[in-house]
């Protein structure tokens, strides 16, 4: 196996073995392993899980937008596809279990927003030239990875998150917010944090970029970075903490259209307990995104001082 292999392999391991959860190819346009950055490109990784699938190593764990696989015979709970009215629970289980399973989903599709949170952002964002100005210095031309060839900058710890921006050929910026040990909460408070924390992003990127275009024989007129509240939020896990409960600490997994639905047991610095979430792909800016969560907030507040009156 060539190490780009190597290093799949041991984060589908992490992901099934110790998120609990199956993965996708998105699990995979950028991640860590052995304090080494890699990417693949969606294309390469399809080919690549073809591939794992063929020697037996992985198996299709629920068809969705996009497909979820998983580690050869390690399941989870629920592997159905769902759609809007069809809920596609084994006839098998018990009707007891069978209620548990439609309760948990009805509270998955619609978690409380004002007692929520987000993690595991990613952005996106495109600057003119980027790649050609940053990849002409040496300095960054050593991060490129040889099989994306995508400049992958150093991750980056602000304030608890760990930040990391990628520059694509096609000048396109992505930039991943791991933070699922630290989740932002939707209030004015966490908001502020993470516009904060992508404010240094956004200053030092200027900055790099400003080095590197500096440093060009032909001259440099520089070419600014979009304010980080009109970066594109493509992706979050929205969901809440809540006391450990279901039966053996079991993980559920559900695709619903294009949302992946989860609950699963999680562990923080030795305290246990149950994460439920949402996989949604806003497709908005970060002040947009954001915006709309609080006002859903916003509006729950409202209707319950009203039925206060």
């Amino acid at each position: 196996m060539s190490p780009v292999d190597k290093a799949m392999v041991m984060h589908m391991g992490y992901i099934v073995l110790v998120e609990h959860r199956p993965f996708s190819y998105l699990d995979f346009e950028n991640f860590v392993v052995d304090s080494k950055n890699f990417s693949v490109p969606h294309g390469t990784c399809r080919n690549k899980f073809c591939y794992f699938a063929k020697i037996g190593l992985i198996e299709v764990e629920y068809y969705s937008r996009p497909v979820f696989y998983t580690l050869k015979c390690h399941h989870f709970t629920i592997k159905n596809t769902m759609t809007d009215n069809h809920m596609g629970i084994p006839s098998v289980i018990p009707v007891t279990i069978k209620d548990e399973m439609q309760e948990l989903l009805d509270y998955l599709k619609t978690i409380p927003v004002d007692q929520a949170s987000v993690h595991d952002l990613h952005y996106k964002f495109v600057v003119p030239e980027i790649y050609k100005i940053m990849s002409f210095n040496s300095r960054y031309a050593q991060l490129i990875n040889p099989v994306s060839k995508d400049i992958l900058l150093n991750a980056e710890i602000i304030d608890g998150l760990r930040i990391q921006p990628i520059i694509h050929r096609t000048n396109t910026i992505t930039v991943s917010v791991a933070c699922s040990a630290r989740p932002i909460p939707i209030n004015e408070s966490g908001i502020l944090a993470i516009s904060c924390a992508l404010t240094r992003v956004e200053e030092r990127l200027a900055s790099k970029l400003d080095e590197c275009g500096n440093a060009l024989p032909g001259g440099y007129e520089r070419i600014p970075i979009p304010d980080n509240r009109r970066w594109t939020v493509t992706m979050w896990h929205f969901g809440k903490d809540r006391k450990f409960e279901y039966k053996n600490g079991s993980s559920l997994t559900w695709g619903y259209g294009r949302e992946v639905l989860r609950s699963y047991p999680k562990t923080i610095n030795g305290k246990k307990f149950r994460r439920d979430e949402k996989q949604e792909y806003p497709n908005k800016s970060h002040e947009d995104a954001f915006n709309e969560k609080l006002k859903d907030v916003d509006d729950k507040s409202d209707s319950k001082e009203e039925d206060k009156t």
